[in-house]
Parts: structure tokens; C-alpha cells; sequence
């Protein structure tokens, strides 16, 4: 760690001390929702919100995947330009919006059969529907982040994803005591909706930061950007980046909507399936997954870092920063590993008053020196350029991942999936290490 912080700048060190704290307390935060959310909606109803998030997900990539990346790059650039940083923020936003139109228009179509294929049935279909009010404002938002990255002012995006996940829960305790079931088909579209109300406070929020940067009329130059030239020039860097982030979560998506379907083949029914898929994703792997907010905080902020060694041909500092990152990473994990065999079992019945999601906790434990150098690895390759290889890589993990999902899982259960996660992770930082030893 010592030599961690002699590579890296004040602002890197300042922007990784508010991405990770902000990290840690939306995780906290989100735990605490995910408790509330257990308690009182049940294992079924979360399993069916979790089925439906990859929906909105895959939505919100296709709005602003690549474009955040880009946004980020060009303020950057043009950080001393007041009126061209505004001028890509304003590019950045007029093409999430378009997308957003394109992407909500073609889901609210086709939004019966997603319901049906996602729970069996097409009664959830207006959830769905209701569902797409969030994706324009989640595009929106993650274009003013990058826009903030850019201005290396990682505070706001930090501040804003505590406002988020705080008026979510806020609002679904409003909604669900002082509403209930007098307005509400079902509980779990109580949950839809404070999603919802969670994305339009956060909107509001960071439009009065925007409208607070537009420098005034009487300070404006005659030279005017143009904002054609930025949409174009946006463009052209994000669609690559948008279009493997978006082929990643289609098979993400594939993923989450074979897990109940596959559990159904075992022998479990509907109903048991779903409540299976609500405690793996809703409750035990988040837990697993929230050491891992530091790690990713450090390996984004560092990325800079490499790329500007490997550009200037500083193998030495290279060698030293890749070390070090890959060092903390497994320490971090095989910490982790031990911290949840030993308190799994606990921490799900004391959170969720669970005991499978106790044991599922002890059982994915054994992912953590994995996930985390993963996460580590990936972060070094997109910083040595090489995007499309760590792509690959992402692809072929969720590929055996679908594997174990499609052909053992209707004979042994969700143990067989639980093998495919572990050999995914493991194939996927084989991949990465391969991958960064080969520039390194």
C-alpha cells in the first residue's frame, strides 16, 4: 500500500478516498434496503425485482454505455475550456436521450413477451413499463458523471449516488406504510416505483449543479463550439464501447433469466425458483460483493496511472503499480475468504433472518480472491488500452457461467451453479493475468 501511495497523485487520492467511501456507504445503504426489501416483500417478490433489473440495466447501457467513457475523456481534455466541457456535456446528453427513445420504444413494445420470458407469465408486464421512466434519467445521470470524472470532481457523482440510494429507501418506507395495498397490485411494484422516484430526485439534483456550470452569456467567446462537431466526435469513441457493454449484458441477461428457469427443470417449482434467485442475488452475493467497492474505487482511479507509464514506456513504474494493485487484491480476498467462512452463516441470519442465504454466503466465499484480482486485472488491461481483450475475456466467463446454468443445474441443482461461478472466476483472472503479462 506504501508504494501505492507514492504512484499516485493528490487528485487520484482524493477522488479514490470519495468513490470508495461513497462506495462503501451506497453498499451499506443498499444493505439496509435489501434488508427492509426482505422483510417485508419477501424472497419471491425480491427474486422477481432482481429478474426484472437486468431489463433496466441492459436499457441504461444501450442510453450511455460508451458515452460516459467518452464524455469523461473529451472534458478532460478540455478542461481549461469552460464552454467546451458544457458543449460535450450537452453533445453526451442530446445522444442519451435519443437512445434512450430508441431503447424505451422497443422494450415498451415487446414488454408482455419480456415478462413472459423472464417470470412466465405477462401479468408483471406493466412493471416493466413503469420500469422504462427510470432508464432516460439513469442515462442522464451517468453522462454528468462522466462529465465530473472528466472535471476530476469525483465528489458530486459520490454525493449523488447517496441521494439516490437514501430517497429510494425513503421513498419505498413512504409508499409501503402509508400506501400498502390500497393502491398497489403487488408489492414488489412498490419497489418499481421508489426505484423511479430515487432516479427523479437524483435528476433534479444534479440539473441545478449543471445549470450552476453554464458560464454566463457576457462571458462567452466569440469562437462558439460547435455541437455537432462534438456529437460526432463522441460518437465515434463510445458506439465500440456501448456495443461491447451492451453484448456483455445481453448475456448477462440470458443468465439471469435461465437461473429459476433452470431450478423449474431440477424440480423446484415456479414459485421455489424465484425465491432461490431472490437469496443468491438479492442477498448473499451482494454481501460477498461488498469488500469489493474498495478494490474497484483503487483499480479505476489507477487506470490513468497505467496508461500514462505504458504510453511513456515506464516499465518500471508499470511493474511496480501493476504489483502492488495485484497484491493489495489478493490479500483483500483471502482475507475476505476467511472473514465469511468463518461468519456466513451469521451475517444471513442476522441480516435476513435467512439461513439459505447463510449458507449460500459460506458457499461463494471461495470467490473472493478471484473476484476481486478479476476486477484488479480487468482495471489494468482497459488501462493499457486493451478493451476488447478484457471484453473477451468478460464474455467467455459468463459463457461458462450459461454452461453450467443450461446443462448441470437440471441434474444436481443450484450447487452446479455455484461450480460454474467459482471455475468462471477462475477462467476469467487466468485470462486477465495471461493477458497483462503479455504487455507487462
Amino acid at each position: 500500500m506504501t508504494e501505492i501511495r507514492k504512484i499516485i497523485n493528490k487528485p487520484i487520492l482524493t477522488g479514490a478516498f470519495f468513490l470508495t467511501s461513497s462506495g462503501i456507504i451506497c453498499r451499506m445503504l443498499g444493505f439496509l434496503y435489501r434488508i427492509f426489501l426482505s422483510n417485508t416483500i419477501g424472497a419471491k417478490e425480491l427474486g422477481i425485482l432482481q429478474l426484472f433489473m437486468p431489463v433496466f440495466i441492459l436499457g441504461v447501457s444501450v442510453c450511455s454505455g460508451g458515452i460516459q467513457i467518452a464524455v469523461s475523456r473529451f472534458v478532460a481534455e478540455n478542461i481549461n475550456d469552460k464552454n467546451e466541457c458544457i458543449n460535450i456535456l450537452k453533445a453526451g446528453i442530446l445522444l442519451c436521450i435519443l437512445l434512450s427513445l430508441l431503447s424505451c420504444g422497443f422494450i415498451f413494445l415487446f414488454s408482455n413477451q419480456i415478462a413472459s420470458y423472464c417470470i412466465g407469465s405477462d401479468k408483471y408486464a406493466s412493471l416493466i413499463r413503469l420500469l422504462l421512466l427510470a432508464i432516460p434519467m439513469a442515462a442522464f445521470h451517468a453522462c454528468v458523471f462522466g462529465y465530473y470524472f472528466g472535471k476530476s470532481r469525483a465528489g458530486i457523482p459520490a454525493l449523488a449516488e447517496i441521494i439516490e440510494q437514501s430517497s429510494k429507501i425513503l421513498s419505498f418506507g413512504i409508499l409501503f406504510y402509508a400506501f400498502g395495498n390500497r393502491f398497489f397490485s403487488n408489492k414488489v411494484s412498490i419497489a418499481v416505483v421508489a426505484l423511479v422516484l430515487s432516479e427523479f430526485v437524483n435528476t433534479v439534483f444534479l440539473c441545478y449543479l449543471i445549470i450552476r456550470e453554464i458560464p454566463h452569456k457576457n462571458n462567452e467567446d466569440n469562437k462558439k463550439p460547435s455541437l455537432k462537431n462534438s456529437i460526432s466526435k463522441i460518437f465515434k469513441v463510445s458506439y465500440i464501447l456501448t456495443l461491447n457493454k451492451v453484448m456483455l449484458n445481453i448475456f448477462q441477461s440470458v443468465e439471469a433469466f435461465l437461473f429459476p428457469m433452470m431450478l423449474f427443470k431440477y424440480g423446484l417449482s415456479q414459485t421455489e425458483s424465484i425465491e432461490v434467485y431472490g437469496v443468491f442475488s438479492g442477498m448473499a452475493l451482494p454481501v460477498v460483493m461488498f469488500p469489493s467497492s474498495v478494490i474497484t474505487s483503487v483499480s479505476l482511479l489507477l487506470m490513468p496511472k497505467i496508461a500514462r507509464d505504458n504510453s511513456g514506456q515506464k516499465k518500471s513504474s508499470l511493474n511496480k503499480t501493476t504489483q502492488s494493485v495485484i497484491a493489495a487484491s489478493l490479500f483483500c480476498g483471502i482475507i475476505c475468504t476467511l472473514f465469511f467462512l468463518l461468519f456466513g452463516n451469521p451475517i444471513g441470519n442476522l441480516l435476513f433472518k435467512n439461513s439459505t442465504s447463510g449458507a449460500y454466503i459460506v458457499t461463494l466465499s471461495w470467490l473472493c480472491p478471484f473476484m476481486y484480482l478479476s476486477i484488479t486485472l480487468g482495471s489494468i488491461l482497459h488501462g493499457l488500452g486493451k478493451t476488447t481483450t478484457a471484453f473477451i475475456h468478460n464474455i467467455i466467463s459468463v459463457i461458462i457461467r450459461i454452461f453450467f446454468l443450461a446443462f448441470v443445474v437440471p441434474q444436481i441443482g443450484i450447487t452446479g451453479y455455484f461450480w460454474g461461478v467459482l471455475l468462471s472466476y477462475i477462467v476469467i483472472t487466468l485470462l486477465h493475468y495471461n493477458g497483462v503479462k503479455r504487455y507487462i
